[in-house]
């Protein structure tokens, strides 16, 4: 027996299971099983699985296994091969498709068509967008996707990895497929979103795109106060103050406040003891030639992304009091 660019595998033989005896390879064959034989050569694929389908109507006149997407028999037959060295010339496979396809000869009798992929061609560019509420902001990611064979389309969105919404695109001819948008609220940061399509015959397609969503408006102070405002008599005591500060943010809800600085109007040391983040101790003391010492005490108010605002709340040791 001579064999070139032939399938010889899934036989069940107790010995021998696929040839037995001695053969003659012309090379370029896939054989399953070639236990206690011999006549492979170099060119030959030996001892692994032809990936076929079942036999079944894949057109033409006969019954054929088709090659499975990934079988080692796709573009493994002779690359020499000349359709016109045959009488009649081989042009097509056993379904009458054409015998060579994408450039080089599958190995048997099925000539499987080049790898088939559906086509995402259109989707949203990364986005940058400001925040606008305490969860988050709401952005649309759409795509275009089409299949040339008509196939129904499964569309994933996985947002960081994971699923989060699947649509359905059915089967249509000539050509499937259709829009498929993803709306959420997306977070303060950068948001990874990927999209995978899914045709049922071949690898998914894979696209991936993202939203990044930032805070740059400050927080709002908008009320701030001193426990003691007005400290009397001037005693020469270290009196507690605490600051009482109402703050409003577009995206974080819980933005910190601290004292960050005081100033008197009348220099001197030990006049004040900053005590907690909005608590303090100032001295109750005047000179007595002014016009009343005033204690100016800066506030600072910082969000989650950094955004930071001032306020001056002042507390005094008024002239004229004793």
């Amino acid at each position: 027996m001579s064999v070139a660019n032939t399938i010889i595998a899934r036989n069940s033989a107790a010995i021998g299971p696929d040839i037995s005896g001695t053969f003659v390879s012309h090379g370029f064959n896939l054989f399953g099983n070639i236990d206690g034989n011999a006549g492979a050569t170099a060119n030959d694929l030996i001892n692994v699985d032809p990936l076929l389908g079942p036999l079944q109507d894949n057109g033409g006149s006969s019954a054929t296994m088709a090659l499975l997407p990934r079988s080692p028999a796709i573009d493994h037959g002779d690359p020499a091969f000349v359709p016109s060295s045959f009488i009649p010339p081989m042009t097509s496979d056993q379904r009458g498709a054409l015998r060579v396809d994408a450039g080089r000869l599958d190995i048997g009798a099925y000539e499987a068509e080049p790898p088939h992929y559906p086509v995402i061609d259109s989707l949203t560019d990364p986005q940058t967008l400001e925040c606008t509420t305490y969860s988050g902001t709401t952005a649309t990611i759409s795509m275009r996707v089409k299949d040339s064979k008509g196939h129904p389309l499964v569309v994933q969105w996985l947002v960081n990895s994971e699923v989060t919404q699947t649509d359905y695109l059915p089967a249509s001819q000539p050509t499937s497929g259709g829009i498929s948008t993803y709306t959420a609220v997306f977070p303060d940061g950068v948001t990874e979103v990927t999209v995978v399509v899914n045709d049922g015959e071949s690898d998914p397609v894979v696209q991936s795109t993202s939203v990044t969503v930032r805070d740059s408006t400050p927080p709002e102070i908008t009320s701030i106060g001193a426990s003691l405002n007005v400290i009397s008599p001037p005693n020469h005591k270290m009196m507690p103050v605490t600051i009482s500060v109402t703050t409003t943010d577009i995206c974080d809800p819980n933005p910190t406040s601290q004292i960050i600085g005081v100033t008197s109007n009348e220099p001197g040391p030990g006049q004040y003891e900053i005590t907690g983040s909005l608590s303090l101790k100032v001295l109750s003391e005047r000179n007595g030639g002014g016009d009343g010492r005033v204690y100016t005490i800066t506030v600072q108010t910082v969000d989650v992304s950094g955004n930071s605002t001032m306020k001056n709340v002042l507390v005094t040791v008024p002239k004229g009091k004793k």
